[in-house]
């Protein structure tokens, strides 16, 4: 079953949840990039967004919309490895760098647990990744994204894959109307975090299916 097939279940039954699908092919006809608005719900989802969050007292329309998201993290996956998808190199270097922060700020996470903190790292991460969320989101100029992003990629140590792109990453950021790329691409990283071996594993299966569908045709 596509992830994006996935449902709750609902009085003996299951109903399938929204999905990003149609706000990608909406973007896709205006011309604009993929993850555009990605994190932002369109209205015919609104209704089922709303149906949901009746159901887990606690969570906003956009934790609840994310949460969807992240069930179809491997059909996202699929579309950031096309290159075919990406306007300009920058993009997917932001991609790539804001996956190494994460993964220094989730091993910090890890080693806090081992010296003897008193949450398990589940929780931690967990807490973590609703942070950046509710950061990401309620920067809304390019100022706000500007500082909050400085802070993050501070807090992740010299990356890099951060360090060969500054100067992109930061034109992207700091650009007069791209910046809100950078916040939806934050996002998205955030989304279909995997670890870099992950990633690497995952890209070799695609290719390897894909070259033996081609000696099939």
């Amino acid at each position: 079953m596509d992830e994006s097939e996935i449902g709750e279940q609902q009085d003996g039954g299951f109903f399938k949840i929204p999905s990003g699908r149609g706000r990608i092919a909406d973007n896709l006809v205006t011309g604009k990039a993929w993850y555009s608005d990605l994190f932002k719900p369109l209205g015919w989802d609104l209704d089922e967004l709303e149906r949901q969050r009746k159901k887990t007292p606690g969570k906003s329309i956009e934790r609840l919309w994310f949460q969807n998201l992240s069930y179809q993290r491997r059909n996202l996956m699929e579309l950031i490895q096309e290159s075919a998808m990406w306007d300009k190199d920058s993009e997917r270097y932001f991609m790539e760098a804001f996956w190494a922060v994460l993964a220094s700020l989730y091993s910090q996470e890890a080693k806090a647990v081992e010296r003897g903190g008193s949450r398990k790292v589940e929780e931690r991460l967990g807490d973590l990744n609703e942070d950046i969320r509710r950061s990401v989101m309620r920067a809304k100029t390019r100022v706000l994204l500007r500082g909050y992003l400085s802070e993050l990629f501070a807090k992740g140590g010299r990356q890099p894959v951060v360090i060969q792109n500054r100067e992109t990453i930061w034109n992207l950021i700091n650009h007069p109307y791209d910046w809100k790329k950078a916040r939806d691409l934050a996002l998205l990283a955030l989304v279909t975090y995997r670890s870099k071996e992950q990633r690497e594993k995952n890209a070799s299966l695609q290719t390897l299916t894909a070259e033996k569908g081609g000696k099939q045709t």
